[in-house]
This record gives structure tokens, sequence and C-alpha cells, in this order.
């Protein structure tokens, strides 16, 4: 009977020190996220094909959206991947301010979103078009993905920020 009450136990802490790091993980994680300015996202985004290049063997560089997107949600799905995006001393979260840098770079450059950047919080893409607009954060979805998220995530997310964009560029070009 002690053995169940010692298992139990046990599973208990395990949970609690999970829970306990995710309540203190995101928070810290947005607050640093919050300081990235337009410089920082062009850096990390290189530096994010270049990581992929050296630690996964993937160039990023050379593949279509929707590929690198299956292969970033592929890579960070690697046990303790996150730890190729930083040195000894930065926070784990930097593999969000990275990869969330390059998703945002690829919705940049798919949609003509830009990069919209507001006191305490993280930036976000903003495509606005007469009275239709969508706002998307890319480091929100990358933190997510990384907690709970499931294969394909990522791809989906794009795809449906794709349909969103085409409805607000059809919108706006009947306003």
């Amino acid at each position: 009977m002690n053995w169940i009450w010692i298992t139990l136990t046990v599973i208990g802490l395990f949970l609690a020190r999970s829970i306990w790091r995710i309540v203190r993980y995101l928070p810290r994680a947005r607050h640093d996220i919050s300081k990235l300015r337009a410089d920082d996202l062009t850096n990390f985004a290189a530096e994010c094909e270049g990581t992929f290049a050296a630690k996964f063997q993937i160039d990023l560089s050379t593949k279509s959206s929707d590929e690198a997107l299956a292969a970033i949600d592929q890579g960070l799905r690697q046990k303790n991947a996150w730890e190729s995006f930083r040195e000894r001393g930065q926070p784990t979260w930097r593999y969000a301010m990275v990869t969330g840098s390059y998703l945002g770079e690829l919705v940049r450059k798919e949609t003509g979103a830009g990069w919209e950047f507001s006191a305490g919080n993280p930036p976000a893409l903003k495509l606005q078009r007469g009275d239709a607009s969508f706002t998307a954060d890319p480091f929100e979805r990358i933190l997510k993905h990384h907690i709970h998220g499931m294969d394909g995530d990522l791809t989906a997310w794009f795809t449906t920020i794709r349909v969103v964009t085409r409805r607000i560029h059809q919108e706006g070009t009947t306003n």
C-alpha cells in the first residue's frame, strides 16, 4: 500500500513542477519577446536559417514556405530542440525569439503584413486593407507549439493566415 502513496506523491510532484515551470515560463518569455525590435527580428530570422542548417542539416533558404514550416514543425519536435538556439546562460525561450522571427518573416513576405511594435507586447504582424484587418503573433504560436502543439499545427496556423489574408485583400479592393 505504501508504494501506491509513494508513486502518487512522485507523480504529484512531477505535475506540480511542470505546472510551476509553465506558469513562470510564459510571462517571462513574453516579457523578453516584447523587447524585440525590427533589427532583432531580421537577425533572429537569419539565425534560424543558420541554426537549422548547422544543427538539423536543413537548408530553409531553399525551401518553399510550406516546406520550411513543415521542417520547423518537425525540427522543434526533436527532444530538447530548443537547446540548439541558445548558448549557456541564455533563457530557454530564446528558441521562440529565433523561430518566431523566422515564422513572422515568412508571413510578412507572403501576405504583405507589417510588423507592429507596441510597448509591453511582443511584436505582431498586422495587415490592414480598408476596414478589414488581422493581427498575428508568431511568437505566441511558437510558445504554444512548444507547450502543447501537435504535428502540423504551424502549417495549419499559416494556412489560416493565408485564407484570412485573401479575404482581407478581396474586401480591401471592394471598399
